[in-house]
């Protein structure tokens, strides 16, 4: 039995997506969120920061911390896997 492995797919605002031996990667916008897996969109979602600084540079400016609390909103709200994943 030959069990085709899961697509991950990643947001097309990502600059340099991870690329994941051995996975299909499928680009496409998605609402919230960096990466996820098709099929499971509404509970497994993936936010990807390169670094600390990143997130501190995030939470130093009114815009930044929107979108970093919209972000946390958004995966508090998936039913299943949720992460913020530091690169750093």
């Amino acid at each position: 039995m030959n069990k085709k492995p899961p697509t991950i797919i990643y947001d097309d605002r990502e600059k340099l997506p991870w690329l994941v031996a051995g996975f299909q990667m499928e680009r496409k916008r998605l609402t919230f969120g960096d990466y996820t897996i098709k099929g499971m969109e509404d509970v497994c979602r993936i936010e990807r920061k390169a670094s600390w600084e990143e997130i501190a540079s995030n939470l130093s400016t009114a815009k930044g911390r929107h979108n970093l609390g919209l972000c946390v909103i958004n995966l508090s709200e998936v039913k299943g896997v949720k992460a913020i994943f530091v690169e750093d």
